[in-house]
């Protein structure tokens, strides 16, 4: 059977149009993982109901319907020039749309739009996956109190034997396919694209312990957090740094972070926090408190 791909990841473009050896490494109600040979890459084969994610490939509804019945994990799955053969499906990524999830701001936060964003998140009262609404994120006791708040401080603090207790603390911590602390270090490292103050330290320690032994997180969130660190976002992290850039209205930046909030069960309410917060300590040390909610 063959099928066309609507839409892919221009990041994928070298791999798809190349031949390698993949597999099923997990199939889902509405999407399907494949696997390199090295166990170090996955692509996501979805729908259009997904927003734009790094990796991905987005298919039509009834075919990804027919790939999820058919497809068994482990199953071989060959990419060959541009097609990527799923058990009898060949889907054919020539003269498909694309998209790039590779995203590196230059431009500065915009004073007035910061200042919106926590005024709509000090409202949110959904819990993120350590049990804590947003809407309390900023307190100055919760970088006390808190032992995931305490590991970020660690990490922005850039004194290395620091950096390394707080990676050790949240990656991996929580539950779920991508757990809280590892989706609060995408946030981190998505607030520092506009501070670029996380040193090649931090980096480095987190790219060796994500592929390190023994293996301290799940192989999704391992992942996403290797696209964070090569500068590839999912589409509601593209956004949120488009609209801090620039002078944005409250509805703006109330649809945006809803948005985000609206991705996996706490995943992104976790990346919030971690891009609030980091947001929040980042200007505290600088000696400023204007984020904070006190």
């Amino acid at each position: 059977m063959f099928e066309k791909a609507i839409l892919f990841d221009e990041a994928l473009r070298e791999t798809l149009f190349s031949t390698s050896e993949w597999s099923v490494q997990s199939v889902f109600d509405k999407s399907i993982n494949l696997q390199n040979e090295k166990k170090n890459e996955l692509i996501l084969v979805c729908g259009l109901d997904y927003p734009k994610l790094p990796h991905a490939i987005y298919v039509e509804k009834e075919c990804l319907q027919s790939l999820i019945k058919t497809t068994m994990k482990n199953e071989r799955v060959k990419i060959t020039s541009g097609w990527v053969r799923i058990g009898k499906t060949q889907l054919s990524l020539h003269n498909s749309d694309h998209y790039s999830s590779v995203f590196e701001s230059e431009s500065k936060l915009n004073s007035a739009s910061v200042k919106k964003l926590f005024g709509y998140l000090h409202q949110v009262t959904d819990l993120n996956g350590f049990s804590f609404p947003l809407s309390e994120l900023g307190c100055v006791k919760d970088f006390n109190s808190r032992w995931e708040m305490d590991a970020l401080k660690k990490i922005v603090c850039g004194i290395e034997r620091e950096q390394t207790s707080g990676i050790d603390y949240l990656l991996g911590r929580g539950k779920g396919l991508t757990p809280s602390g590892d989706d609060m270090l995408i946030g981190c490292l998505a607030a520092d694209l506009f501070y670029k103050r996380l040193n090649s330290y931090f980096k480095k320690t987190l790219k060796l312990k994500l592929h390190g032994e023994p293996v301290l997180t799940t192989t999704v969130s391992i992942h996403y957090l290797n696209c964070a660190l090569q500068k590839k976002w999912n589409e509601p992290i593209h956004h949120l740094i488009q609209v801090l850039s620039n002078d944005s209205t409250e509805n703006e930046i109330e649809e945006i972070i809803q948005n985000i909030i609206r991705i996996g069960h706490t995943s992104g309410l976790d990346m919030l926090t971690g891009f609030a917060a980091t947001m929040i300590l980042f200007d505290k040390n600088e000696g400023g408190r204007k984020w904070l909610n006190v």
